[in-house]
């Protein structure tokens, strides 16, 4: 069985970009990567200062998220947000407490 893998990227930005980027980020998954072989969901966070956006994507298996960055939408994807000088984490889940 594939084990479940996540993608967390921290962008910088400011308080007066900050929702404009969240909404492109968002309209973006809507429209291009929620259809993607092994894309499970997305979650969006704002940092209350206005100082980053945090993306959470998570993917069937690792195999799906390197497909997707291995596709020609994924590279363009890619080549646009690097120059925002994201800092990007490869996460996969150890371990998860639910309320009761």
């Amino acid at each position: 069985m594939a084990e479940p893998f996540m993608a967390l990227v921290i962008y910088p930005t400011t308080a007066d970009a900050q929702t404009r980027q969240a909404d492109n980020f968002i309209k973006l998954v809507a429209e291009q990567v929620r259809s993607l072989p092994g894309f499970q969901g997305a979650r969006l966070f704002l940092s209350e200062d206005g100082k980053h956006l945090v993306t959470l994507t998570e993917w069937r298996d690792r195999d799906s998220f390197q497909n997707f960055r291995g596709s020609e939408f994924g590279r363009a994807a890619i080549e646009l947000v690097t120059e925002l000088h994201p800092v990007s984490y490869w996460l996969r889940q150890h371990a998860a407490v639910e309320a009761p």
